[in-house]
């Protein structure tokens, strides 16, 4: 009896320090920056340069995030691969101009960009709020300095401030632009505004991928809705200021508060734009400033609300 109770400990304790080394080998980023209130949580990943977490106070988390990608910076192989994070991230040049870059195909985005760690803290402003502060320095042939600021509205509930800026550095040749991707999970409809005076026919335009199937686009006034289990793979743009997606989890609209000043727009002429993933399993919403050849020294700015309900 003593010999059998002696095995079934060895076992019980073999398997604790089993399930120990399980849990103590998962895949974690090595450093995560929260901002949050009772009304928004939000966390960065300098890492990789991308909101990972963005809530309802504690509720679930409205963006998708790639478990399998989590704690891995390492491209794998192959002329197509990319490493599809999920997340809330920018990118400083419109996929029109990625060539100019040395990308001679439309996909996946340039070696600069991804995945490509960032300079992230947190500061206080003058009144002693805190703001995560993020910065990407690009070199040749780009030469141009990226940043995000994130705060927490304290007059609107629910609401996460996303300031953000190019600055040339150096001379260049390259069109950039502030081009914004949120990847939401699992999304049922997504809305865009659709506005009055829209320089496109319909208020909308095909960006590339398929036409929507028969059902899944609605054109209302003020707004385009598109239902993504009906919409896989279409990505679709207007020239609106407000973006929505909606979930299990939640609702979250993009609102470009500022920086939509007249000029050449991506995407011939869009401003926000929507794309299914292809299994409808998220929806990035995005948002695009003008397109700009920035001068040395010269910026291009925005502010971007995140309204979560």
């Amino acid at each position: 009896m003593f010999a059998y109770m002696k095995w079934i400990c060895t076992v019980f304790l073999w398997m604790q320090c089993f399930s120990f080394r399980v849990g103590a080998g998962e895949a974690v980023w090595h450093e995560v920056l929260t901002l949050s209130n009772e009304n928004v949580r939000v966390q960065v990943a300098p890492e990789i340069g991308r909101i990972v977490y963005l809530s309802t106070g504690e509720g679930p988390n409205l963006l998708r995030q790639d478990k399998t990608l989590v704690g891995t910076t390492q491209v794998p192989p192959g002329r197509w691969a990319w490493n599809n994070y999920g997340g809330d991230w920018l990118w400083p040049v419109p996929q029109d101009h990625w060539e100019a870059l040395g990308v001679d195909r439309r996909w996946p985005p340039p070696s600069e960009f991804e995945p490509v760690a960032w300079s992230a803290e947190i500061r206080q402003d003058a009144e002693g709020r805190e703001e995560i502060h993020m910065r990407l320095d690009v070199g040749e042939p780009l030469n141009i300095r990226v940043s995000r600021i994130l705060k927490l509205s304290d007059d609107r509930p629910g609401v996460l401030i996303v300031e953000q800026s190019l600055i040339r550095q150096a001379p260049s040749d390259i069109v950039v632009c502030l081009w914004q991707i949120a990847q939401m999970d699992t999304p049922r409809q997504v809305r865009l505004e659709r506005p009055e005076n829209s320089r496109h026919e319909q208020g909308w335009r095909r960006i590339q991928g398929p036409e929507p199937e028969e059902g899944a686009l609605q054109v209302l006034d003020g707004e385009v809705q598109l239902e993504v289990e009906k919409a896989k793979r279409a990505k679709l743009g207007t020239d609106g200021l407000w973006i929505e997606g909606t979930n299990a989890g939640g609702t979250l609209r993009i609102l470009v508060e500022n920086g939509n000043e007249p000029g050449e727009l991506p995407d011939g002429g869009c401003s926000l734009a929507v794309a299914i993933g292809r299994e409808g399993d998220y929806a990035e919403l995005e948002s695009m400033s003008v397109e700009r050849n920035l001068r040395v020294g010269e910026r291009l700015a925005n502010r971007l609300l995140y309204i979560l309900e």
